[in-house]
């Protein structure tokens, strides 16, 4: 699935069906266009539905995070 567009401050889920023999990757890219620092929190988790490794953190003004 692919999402773009220009969320302010909201919450998003972002399906995503991979093949088990790989042949791709997925990248998210968070940017602040704000004047203020911003806090991000990414909850990835498994097809079984099992949260994985909690990302999260600030994000300078006009500054991005490729993840």
């Amino acid at each position: 699935a692919l999402v773009s567009g220009i969320f302010f401050g909201q919450s998003r889920w972002v399906s995503h069906v991979t093949s088990s023999t790989g042949g791709f990757d997925t990248w998210i890219l968070i940017t602040n266009t704000g004047a203020s620092p911003a806090s991000y929190q990414i909850q990835p988790y498994t097809s079984s539905g099992s949260l994985t490794t909690v990302r999260s953190g600030t994000i300078q003004p006009g500054a991005f995070l490729l993840s």
